[in-house]
């Protein structure tokens, strides 16, 4: 990680290519909440509140359009807000389909940026707003919009582009998830598990999908995202991206 100016005088930060990666199974096994194949579903809530020691209000009144927020105040834990709204439909009885795995990524997408953005407010002075400046003059805010965080397209912000993945490294940790794809297809470890996959119909690579999606707790489109990350997807089963649940 490093830190830069961008040519308008914002600070940022800049990952190398799978540093982000590392981070996040790195806070995993440091929280000791690293998933595995008998247990896959990482307890997202305990370790933004008990591991990361940031306020969690999952009841939080915001606009309909934004899922997630994660403040940042001096001398303060950081405070996640979820949009009551999806917490409510994702605790329901029948929640709708895909809002379960939106409400595990909206927490995870919130707990990568208190990993990956506080470091760049403690460094900041007092004076200094991390955000953007025009929005938000008292303090430090990442408000995320549900384009952000639940399509397949890249958002705009380059701290919502990093959440993103630290996201997809929060709930499937690459080797983790690597492991479980390799236990769901009984497939050696001497055997190369890509070639597997590419070689696999796509009736069975959707069935592989919905299955890993199930026991990871996340929608179909994001481990299908997290597959593709992961050089699992061959060309035509790349095309399934918009067809899936989100």
């Amino acid at each position: 990680m490093r830190e830069y100016r961008s040519a308008d005088g914002e600070r940022r930060l800049w990952f190398d290519p799978g540093e982000i990666e590392d981070i996040m199974e790195d806070e995993l096994h440091q929280a000791r909440m690293l998933p595995t194949p008998a247990e896959p579903a990482v307890d997202i809530e305990s370790f933004i509140e008990f591991y990361l020691h940031a306020t969690l209000d999952q009841h939080a009144s915001l606009d309909t359009d934004v899922l997630g927020e994660t403040q940042f105040a001096k001398g303060r834990a950081p405070s996640v807000f979820i949009n009551r709204v999806l917490t409510e439909q994702a605790e329901g009885e029948l929640p709708p389909s895909g809002i379960l795995g939106r409400w595990r990524a909206t927490l995870a997408h919130e707990g990568a940026h208190v990993i990956l953005h506080r470091p760049l407010y403690e460094l900041a002075s007092a004076q200094r707003t991390l955000w953007d400046q025009s929005d938000f003059q008292s303090s430090s805010l990442a408000r995320c919009f549900r384009w952000d965080i639940v399509t397949a397209k890249a958002p705009g912000d380059w701290r919502e582009v990093q959440a993103n993945r630290g996201m997809a490294g929060l709930l499937m940790p690459g080797r983790p998830f690597t492991a479980l794809i390799r236990k769901l297809l009984a497939v050696r470890r001497s055997d190369d598990l890509v070639v597997r996959v590419h070689s696999m119909n796509d009736l069975a690579l959707k069935e592989l999908v919905v299955e890993l999606s199930k026991l990871c707790e996340v929608s179909q489109q994001a481990a299908l995202i997290r597959m593709k990350s992961l050089g699992f997807m061959r060309d035509s089963g790349e095309q399934m991206l918009g067809s899936v649940a989100d």
